[in-house]
Parts: structure tokens; sequence; C-alpha cells
């Protein structure tokens, strides 16, 4: 091979070198766009899924809380108490105090009695009848909650008409 086509023979190979390098580059900014992308999207679908059982939730509240077939109960009261019971959700924290928190001396113990004011596949809302004064009552259940004197839960599921909350320690109806 003369020397003018081995000169020939190195641009061709510097370009493609080239074209190599800028389309390693052009892959590297797709993938970074994509993975962020696919983050962002992540986290929609995880506020859409927490919006959707919390609107199910709401409106197993509302259902619970519907009049008797009885015309003499106020409707505007059974509604009233519904609302009262989402926004007391909304205030209390995410999670009750958990089984492993460690006993107050100066705050006797109790024991909870649960109670479900709401639920859906997801979710639950549920009122510790016992609660004592300065404590929450209410609290927003999610599958791995901790649950005072029942533990993890496990399961938060439809049976016939109502609805069940499977923890390691025992079922709240």
């Amino acid at each position: 091979m003369s020397a003018p086509e081995q000169v020939q023979v190195l641009q061709l190979v510097t370009e493609v070198a080239a074209l190599v390098q800028h389309e390693r580059a052009e892959i590297a900014s797709v993938r970074n766009d994509l993975a962020h992308l696919q983050g962002g999207d992540a986290d929609k679908v995880s506020d859409l899924t927490r919006r959707v059982t919390m609107l199910e939730a709401k409106r197993a509240v509302a259902e619970a809380s519907a009049p008797p077939a009885d015309p003499a109960v106020d409707t505007s009261t059974a509604l009233h108490k519904a609302r009262d019971a989402i926004l007391a959700a909304r205030s209390a924290p995410d999670t009750p105090p958990s089984v492993s928190a460690a006993p107050r001396t100066d705050v006797p113990a109790w024991i909870p009695h649960y109670r479900i004011l709401a639920a859906s596949p997801q979710l639950a809302m549920v009122q510790d009848d016992a609660a004592p004064a300065g404590r929450p009552s209410q609290y927003e259940i999610v599958v791995g909650t901790q649950l005072t004197g029942f533990g993890r839960v496990r399961a938060i599921a439809q049976q016939g008409t109502l609805w069940v909350i499977q923890a390691d320690h025992g079922v709240i109806q």
C-alpha cells in the first residue's frame, strides 16, 4: 500500500472513531433521559395510587355514615360525621405508636380497642376507642404498619360485606 493510500485509510479510521464516540455520547444521553423519565413516572404512579386509595376510603366513610332507612335520621348529621372522620384522619399522624416504643412511666398503659371507620384494599382508617386523652385515636393504616397491641398489619381485605385487618397478633373487624 502506498503512502497516500495509508494516509487515506488513517483518515477514514479517524472519522469512524469520531462517529463512534459521538454515537456513544448520544446513547449515554438517551439513557440518562430515560432513567430520569422513568423515575418521574414511578413517583406519579405512587402519588396516583395514594390518591385513589384515599378516594376509596372517603367513599367508604360516606357509605358507612349513610342514614338508615328510617327517615327520622338527619342526613346532614351523617354527612358531617363522615367529613369529620376524614378531617380527623388527615390530621392524625401516618402511623400509630409502634409496639416497640418504650412505655412512658407517667402514662398508664392501655389496651387498644380498634374499629374500622373506612377501608379499601390498600388503606384503612381505624379508630382506637380506648385511646387515652392526649393520644390520637384515629390512624391511617397500610400493610406493614405497626399497630399497638396487634403487631404488623399483614393484609386489609373484604370478607363479605365487612372489612378485616389481619395483623401478626389478631384480626380487627
